[in-house]
């Protein structure tokens, strides 16, 4: 039996009926088997994944949001009806117990010295303990409730596609409320009656960081729900990218939808050429310094010159309202959406063949993307009005299948959709500071991950952009391999492989056999210094404009970026700077159709604590949206260590497919 300390002693006879109320409510609290009746919840940042399938309802429909509470699951919510239940019970006999002693109800004066403080401290304790299941409750059924309405929301977003109605948004309206009584109970559990509530067997804190996620949601909802139902139209900017022609923020911009929203519907779906905003862009701007053999200007095609996707995103927002088309047509955007060319063969699968007027050939998962590319460089080469038809005729097209989906189907789609989200096959960016905050905190936005002063780790991103090499990125395959050791100084040496293997056919269109001039980057821990590198080239790229004599602008963003790059003082062909708060390797790769090349790079960097026993070491990668390949990573403990998480002293991670973001944490422990 527990203790329990009093402020001054019971006499015989309150001692003893409070003894008997408190052993009735221990065994009806306790579980016979803890692992069963009290299931535990996953850390907070475990319950991302969930998040994404209701992040998706909200893609789909043209907008974006970021909610989730499906995460307990059904179960937990009834495990916790179960623990309410036993709890009440034994508040129940507590308080039979005290009605048996209370002075005021007695009529009596109390037997001994502060007696009626004790027990007036006895009644503020009860109080507290019929407020747990009060509150308690209340988590339970709005848990469940939350799942009944994300199962009703997932069915309706078909519906905001077709601009039928604004019920999407009136279920999410719903999800605020439940969220709003949520975060309220669990506020109050949290403050009063937890210590008492995990005594009788309710895992009350496994449950704080589920609510803290609640009331992150709820406060996303309250800037979202307003924007979604707002009079006026919003415009939600989406970016198709090729992957076929890689940028350092995904694949080449070569179209784009304007999505209208108001009053929570979706009112007009408009597909563009991006060659509408460049050919109208009146202001003349510096283009990257790669990029200024191919083209004369900055322009909305190449925008997403970052790896950091919310720069790339607000740079292409910035140049297409700068153009005359969307000035003209009065269009401010709100946010945008990524979409990776895999995103939609992925979509394909689902949905089956899909036929438009543009393409002899039925459009498959297979097929689309190649084509895509063949339908349009042959209506660009025979010089037609509207080379990218093909793009305006099939995104219509695919939203109708989606809106005739069963709910079978719908729950399907959202299942890949969190996929797609999770494998970093769609971004999502929002100019409103509350909308992008969220987005970012669970990695929907793709942002660089910031890295904390005392990170102890490595980090590693490598990023490709194939500027005037065509389409050849699709026939790319990529290998990348580090292997990183750490040593007993806490100096982590990393050793780094990318390969890329050109696998075009030799009867393919030329602008897949083209030669792969990729200028390769390599971001890593900030102050990481290079020892070494073989591989690469250098590369002088001849401006094909006197900027500084035509008047061009420079853009600031970029300027700060090239500002710090130079060719690195022992390995002229590595320029080293700085992007996103992480040093920079660049170097440039060729590879022929039908060959393979491969480059290396060697580097190290200080851990930010001494190695010992029980130190925890992360290593992160982030992936380039839209590229494929095989990783394989390969960390080594220090001579004396291994790692607790696999017993060995080497951690292997290997995939051929990766999240966006990959993240390993490792502990040591001395060899036993």
């Amino acid at each position: 039996m527990r203790d329990v300390h009093w402020p001054s002693p019971l006499d015989a006879e309150e001692e003893k009926a409070y003894e008997a109320a408190v052993e009735t409510y221990e065994e009806r609290a306790a579980p016979e088997d803890p692992s069963e009746d009290v299931p535990e919840l996953n850390p907070p940042h475990s319950l991302k994944k969930k998040f994404f399938i209701l992040v998706f309802l909200a893609l789909a429909a043209g907008v974006v949001g970021a909610f989730s509470l499906y995460a307990l699951g059904k179960e937990r919510a009834f495990a916790l009806k179960k623990d309410v239940a036993v709890f009440e019970g034994a508040v129940g006999r507590i308080s039979k117990a005290q009605n048996a002693f209370l002075p005021q109800e007695r009529g009596i004066s109390p037997p001994f010295k502060n007696g009626g403080d004790a027990l007036e401290g006895f009644s503020v304790f009860l109080g507290a303990l019929r407020g747990i299941p009060a509150d308690a409750k209340i988590i339970s059924e709005n848990t469940v409730r939350l799942a009944d309405e994300f199962d009703e929301t997932s069915l309706a977003f078909p519906d905001v596609l077709g601009g039928k109605n604004d019920a999407f948004a009136g279920h999410l309206e719903e999800i605020r409320g439940t969220l709003g009584s949520l975060v309220a109970a669990g506020e109050r559990l949290a403050h009063s009656g937890a210590p008492f509530a995990s005594s009788a067997g309710m895992n009350t804190d496994a449950y704080l960081p589920f609510l803290v996620d609640a009331n992150r949601a709820k406060k996303f909802l309250d800037a979202f729900v307003p924007w979604l139902r707002s009079e006026g139209p919003r415009h939600l900017l989406v970016l198709f990218y090729n992957p076929a022609e890689l940028r350092p923020g995904g694949g080449f911009l070569g179209s784009y939808a304007d999505v209208a929203i108001a009053k929570g519907k979706v009112t007009a779906i408009e597909v563009h050429d991006v060659h509408d905003v460049d050919s109208t862009m009146g202001e003349l701007i510096v283009p990257p310094r790669e990029l200024q053999g191919v083209v004369t200007r900055w322009r909305a095609a190449d925008a997403n010159w970052f790896f950091d996707f919310p720069t790339s995103a607000r740079k292409t927002i910035e140049l297409m309202e700068k153009s005359d088309y969307e000035r003209t047509r009065g269009v401010k955007f709100d946010g945008a959406v990524a979409v990776s060319g895999y995103a939609v063969g992925d979509l394909l699968a689902q949905t089956g063949p899909v036929s438009v007027a543009a393409s002899k050939t039925p459009l498959t998962k297979e097929n689309v993307l190649t084509q895509i590319q063949d339908e349009v460089e042959k209506a660009q080469q025979s010089k037609k009005a509207r080379p990218k038809k093909i793009v305006e005729q099939l995104t219509p097209a695919l939203l109708a299948r989606i809106a005739s989906f069963s709910p079978d189907e719908r729950h399907a789609f959202l299942a890949s959709a969190a996929e797609w989200l999770e494998k970093k096959q769609i971004a999502v960016f929002f100019r409103d500071p509350a909308l992008e905050s969220f987005l970012d905190y669970y990695g929907f936005a793709r942002g660089v991950m910031p890295l904390a002063k005392d990170f102890n780790g490595s980090y590693l991103a490598v990023a490709d952009a194939n500027p005037g090499s065509g389409k050849s990125d699709i026939y790319i395959g990529r290998k990348i391999l580090l292997q990183a050791v750490i040593g007993a100084d806490g100096i982590v040496t990393h050793h780094l492989t990318v390969a890329h293997a050109h696998r075009a056919p030799k009867a393919a269109p030329v602008w897949y056999r083209l030669p792969n001039a990729t200028y390769l980057k390599i971001f890593v821990n900030p102050g990481a210094r290079l020892t070494g590198a073989v591989g690469g080239a250098a590369k002088t790229v001849a401006p094909r404009v006197n900027y500084a004599k035509a008047g061009y602008a420079v853009d600031p963003d970029l300027a700060a970026v090239e500002r710090n790059a130079a060719p690195h003082p022992f390995f002229p062909a590595v320029t080293a700077g700085e992007e996103s708060g992480k040093q920079v390797f660049a170097t440039w790769v060729t590879t022929l159709r039908g060959a393979s090349s491969t480059v290396t790079f060697d580097y190290a960097s200080r851990l930010a604590m001494p190695v010992a026993e029980r130190m925890r070491y992360q290593f992160i990668f982030e992936k380039q949206m839209g590229a494929k390949g095989d990783y394989a990573f390969e960390i080594s403990a220090p001579v004396g260590f291994r790692f607790k998480e696999n017993k060995l002293p080497v951690f292997e991670y290997t995939s051929s497919d990766p999240p966006g973001r990959v993240a390993l944490n490792l502990t040591l422990e001395a060899e036993k």
